[in-house]
């Protein structure tokens, strides 16, 4: 019986050996590639160079390039980049020497929002860091945007497709802060009569921008809007607060506020009469 149970013990472990040989091996592996993760997911960086860039003025130009970081054995490529046409327009792209000496490159494809680029060579391959292409911009709209990837491929000689990961590129507008403008009001004459036309006006009022909108109250009930200068006639005598509110054009729209206090004398008092009603009238601000 005991010779019966070694003989068998023998032959169960001459049948388990190889698979428990596999099972080590395979543990050996694993172990090997989750130590070192580069030989298993070591892949390309495809990327917009500069990755941000301050947006220039209307009308002017720049460029950016599409680079290409750890490549390895690329023998061709193409690259679908996006970007606002509300902000940017293109003008024109270039494909770069990154791929062996001789490649084929492709005409690009072009919309109003997309360009694709691509090249492939029957040389060889590439490897390492480079340029793929520049893509030159004319500026629409100082805008903040994105310059991205829709699409991107790379290929070894075989035709296989190869491991990559994109970057994309930023627009940033400068953003231009609006300053609050200041209403100024003048008028004439200094001393007003009833009867008498007062003319009124903002066009002392400043601003960074420009002013967009008088509103004029003349303290009185009455009002107008839209005119930089005014003229105004007071039928009774008395203290009025006319108050100019300015608008400028910037984005939000800031206002001000400006008022001045008018004393208007009787016309039918004497002279004498006058001197004692009449008071100057000056200006002075509302804190905002």
């Amino acid at each position: 019986m005991r010779k019966s149970l070694q003989l068998r013990w023998a032959w169960h472990s001459r049948q388990l050996a190889p698979s428990m040989a596999v099972r080590f091996k395979a543990i050996c592996v694993i172990a090997i590639f989750l130590t070192v993760p580069s030989l298993v997911f070591a892949r390309a960086t495809v990327f917009i160079q500069p990755l941000e860039i301050e947006s220039p003025a209307v009308g002017e130009e720049f460029s950016v390039a599409v680079d290409i970081n750890d490549g390895k054995n690329v023998s061709a490529y193409q690259v679908t980049v996006e970007f606002s046409p509300q902000t940017l327009a293109l003008v024109d792209s270039k494909n770069a020497d990154y791929l062996p000496a001789g490649a084929f490159v492709v005409p690009p494809l072009i919309t109003d929002s997309r360009i694709t680029v691509a090249a492939t060579s029957l040389a060889g391959a590439s490897n390492g860091d480079g340029t793929l292409a520049t893509i030159t911009f004319a500026v629409v709209e100082v805008s903040s945007s994105t310059i991205g990837f829709t699409a991107a491929l790379l290929s070894d000689p075989d035709a296989n497709q190869l491991d990559l990961v994109t970057t994309n590129g930023r627009i940033i507008g400068l953003e231009v802060k609006n300053e609050f403008p200041i209403a100024i009001i003048d008028a004439a004459p200094a001393r007003v009569l009833t009867g008498q036309a007062v003319s009124l006006s903002g066009m002392g009022s400043i601003d960074d921008g420009g002013i967009r909108h008088y509103a004029w109250h003349f303290g009185d009930g009455s009002s107008v809007e839209g005119q930089e200068m005014v003229e105004h006639i007071y039928r009774q005598p008395g203290n009025y607060t006319v108050t100019l509110t300015v608008t400028d054009d910037g984005v939000p729209a800031l206002t001000d506020r400006a008022i001045l206090v008018i004393t208007v004398t009787d016309k039918n008092l004497s002279v004498r009469q006058q001197r004692k009603k009449i008071t100057l009238w000056g200006q002075f601000k509302i804190k905002k």
